[in-house]
């Protein structure tokens, strides 16, 4: 059994998500906290996140712009990922003598429980790493789901004084030719989602599921909290997300599409 916490923020701007995700990743490592920290959480408006090292294209951001997706860099590394209507999870977690792939497979016991509560079975792909196209989804490697042979959830990971951020992407909706749009790529035909697979699916069924497949795979269902007043100072010293109105008193105005979640 793990004990693990749920951490309620409701949907957040692009910069407050990644402050946030940060920002616990900094309080647990200098609490050396334990135990798990799990965020699941959505996006307003549509969001682009962009990996640590990648250099963005002028042209891709005034595409952007022009479209009203807004830009967000990742601590993580990996591509860009298209944040429409999509569930997001992170986990903060005390390394605990996993390798990076150890890790990555660990978490995803808990979304591909998730993901079988809905019908819909997963498994982690064995694809090696070879070309690394701006498009996340273009590409599956060892990090990501899939199903039926295509992926369906990309996940990256950095790595903080023995302790691990992982977050992915679960897209319901099919959003392959707005992605391709924005990046000026043909639509990548490797991806899938939830819909293809599960008709309906709602953004709430969708991340109900996941929790629920973390406390599946971790044998105990999650203390939840709302986010503590370190976690957002910690989010606030990444210089790339300073300047924005969130922060502990603003995040309890947002809109929470899960009234928990």
């Amino acid at each position: 059994m793990t004990a693990w916490t749920l951490l309620e923020a409701g949907e957040l701007t692009p910069a407050a998500n990644m402050a946030l995700d940060l920002g616990v990743l900094g309080a647990s490592v200098a609490a050396e906290r334990p135990d798990p920290v799990v965020r699941v959480y959505g996006w307003h408006p549509p969001t682009l996140s962009v990996g640590a090292k990648v250099d963005l294209p002028e042209d891709v951001r005034r595409r952007c712009a022009a479209t009203g997706v807004e830009i967000v860099h990742r601590a993580t590394g990996g591509g860009c990922v298209l944040h429409d209507r999509d569930v997001t999870y992170s986990v903060v977690a005390p390394e605990a003598g996993r390798s990076v792939l150890e890790a990555y497979r660990w978490v995803a016991g808990g979304l591909v429980a998730g993901l079988h509560r809905m019908g819909i079975e997963a498994r982690v792909a064995e694809h090696p790493a070879t070309a690394r196209p701006l498009d996340c989804f273009a590409v599956a490697t060892g990090a990501d789901l899939e199903v039926g042979g295509r992926k369906i959830c990309g996940s990256a990971q950095v790595r903080r004084r023995g302790w691990i951020l992982q977050h992915g992407s679960l897209p319901i909706v099919d959003i392959r030719e707005k992605m391709a749009s924005l990046l000026d790529e043909s639509a990548d035909r490797t991806s899938t989602c939830v819909e293809e697979w599960r008709p309906g699916t709602t953004w709430s069924e969708t991340a109900s599921a996941l929790i629920a497949g973390f406390a599946v795979a971790w044998g105990a269902e999650p203390c939840r909290r709302r986010p503590e007043r370190l976690e957002w100072e910690w989010g606030g010293d990444a210089p790339q997300y300073r300047g924005g109105p969130e922060g502990p008193h603003a995040a309890a105005a947002l809109r929470d599409p899960l009234r928990m979640v």
